[in-house]
């Protein structure tokens, strides 16, 4: 399978590639003036000295490597790192964010000529990719230019681990690649094995070691002065399917907070058209923040469909519904919120986030809802008492707090690939 996935991605990959770069770039999903970095092409001469490239795929282990970056820093300041992403969220706020000694980079397609072209640029010392990054021609190019790889908060999803089950074949090989696999948890020790990792260990999530999501502290004032007294809650990371619950929760809410403003993130920004017209039908006045819409009293709902401003929401919110958990997408990060003191409500499908969701639920720091009647129900009951949203931001936020020693361990482990650089 790996020599026919060799020929595909190096003959027919780059022709399909080319004929979808247009519409991925309407989507919003590509930065044209930055195509050519997705062709192994590099935008940043390489600095001089050891290099670590760091590959974070979208916001979240975006997160992660930045912390990592701190942690690594503190040991051996001289280092150099190049980070790579796939989406452009997590490129965006990489460049704003990462430190001077570092470059930011959008990851070349699995292509094994633009893979080359990439190495042979940027000469990496070390390469650490994050959670569930198993691209075959990376790993053997890596492999082949004698660049240790490391995985580190390892995780496979179900399906993930499921479709993997039935190609043992194919993905041993690469797993055996890999210099060292820090997982999340004992279970996903189990999943790395059972598909031929060798010697797996759990180190923890290192989503509780991420910096809390930042945020424009000027559009934060202004957002908290244009909604005032309102009460309102944010439906975070949704996906089609779950708005038209949404909806139906906020006009139950409505029947008993008449002003209620709800606020959606939609996990891809460039629905929001589609979701201002399909709310529109529902008779609803919706502000829709991409498009610059004045907010104003008379609004129910804000759509908030721009790139990279999870954080602002967060950071103004009491109230917060973490979306992917009312289909069966597997729910998305629930730390992200807990560090920023809300009260959380999620969906039953958060097998993407198993251990951590019952985590939150063990020290009743989240609040499970199974559809548009217990979400509304849910929310009525937190806006009324204060004493029980408190509360459950507090148990969250303690959680998260108390699970943050992954990035030590990770560390600890990471020292003897840092020694020989």
């Amino acid at each position: 399978m790996l020599p026919l996935y060799r020929f595909i991605s190096k003959t027919i990959a780059p022709w399909f590639i080319q004929q979808t770069l247009a519409e991925r770039i309407k989507k919003g999903k590509e930065l044209p003036e930055r195509i050519p970095e997705r062709k192994g092409y590099s935008s940043r001469p390489r600095p001089e000295g050891s290099l670590i490239w760091i590959h974070s795929a979208s916001v979240g282990e975006a997160q992660i490597a930045l912390t990592l970056i701190k942690n690594i820093t503190k040991l051996r300041p001289e280092i150099k790192f190049l980070v790579t992403s796939v989406t452009v969220t997590s490129g965006q706020m990489l460049v704003k964010q990462l430190p001077s000694q570092a470059i930011h980079q959008f990851i070349p397609f699995d292509v094994p000529q633009w893979v080359n072209k990439f190495l042979d640029t940027w000469k990496p010392n070390l390469a650490i990719w994050i959670e569930s990054e198993l691209w075959p021609n990376f790993i053997e190019a890596v492999h082949a230019h004698n660049i240790p790889l490391l995985l580190i908060n390892g995780h496979l999803s179900d399906k993930s681990f499921k479709r993997w089950g039935f190609a043992r074949g194919f993905i041993r090989p690469l797993l055996e690649k890999f210099s060292s696999l820090m997982v999340q948890s004992s279970e996903q020790v189990q999943r790395f094995k059972s598909l031929g990792g060798v010697n797996p260990i759990a180190t923890g999530n290192l989503k509780f070691a991420a910096a809390p999501l930042k945020c424009d502290l000027k559009k934060l004032k202004e957002f908290k002065s244009i909604v005032g007294n309102r009460p309102f809650w944010v439906a975070a990371s949704t996906h089609d399917g779950e708005e038209i619950s949404i909806i139906k929760a906020h006009q139950r809410v409505k029947k008993s907070f008449n002003n209620i403003l709800t606020v959606i993130v939609p996990r891809h920004p460039e629905r929001g058209p589609t979701l201002k017209a399909m709310m529109k039908q529902y008779g609803l006045k919706v502000a829709c923040r991409s498009t610059n819409d004045k907010l104003l009293n008379t609004d129910e709902i804000y759509l908030a469909d721009t790139l990279g401003e999870l954080g602002l929401f967060y950071n103004a919110a009491n109230i917060v519904f973490v979306g992917g958990s009312l289909i069966s997408i597997g729910g998305h990060n629930i730390i992200e919120p807990a560090r920023l003191n809300c009260a959380i409500l999620h969906g039953p499908h958060m097998h993407n986030a198993r251990s951590v969701s019952v985590l939150f639920a063990k020290a009743q720091g989240s609040l499970e809802i199974s559809d548009e009647q217990t979400l509304a129900e849910a929310i009525e009951s937190l806006l009324r008492n204060e004493s029980l949203r408190n509360t459950l931001a507090k148990n969250a936020l303690r959680v998260a707090e108390s699970e943050d020693q992954a990035m030590t361990r990770v560390i600890k482990t990471l020292n003897p690939f840092l020694k020989n650089l």
